[in-house]
């Protein structure tokens, strides 16, 4: 994928108007677990989408970083019906 793919991508979950509120990173165990806040448009397959920013957020965070990715929470706390 590209850069403006992956731009594209985390606009449409990260839930831009609260993002104090879009992701925050812990530490257990010398691994990272990462809670994800989102907003999701009605209609779309939530478990797909979850599944999708999952392995994405976890593949991106392993490579730039070199650290472990422990766990991937992700909260749907809106879903959007425009």
């Amino acid at each position: 994928s590209t850069w403006n793919d992956d731009q594209a991508f985390y606009e449409s979950w990260a839930g831009s108007d609260i993002p104090e509120k879009g992701v925050v990173v812990s530490e257990d165990d010398g691994q990272l677990v990462i809670d994800l806040h989102i907003k999701v448009i009605y209609g779309v397959n939530i478990a797909t989408i979850v599944e999708n920013i999952k392995e994405r957020v976890s593949y991106a965070v392993e490579h730039t970083t070199n650290l472990k990715v422990k766990s991937i929470n992700v909260s749907v706390d809106d879903i959007i019906t425009e």
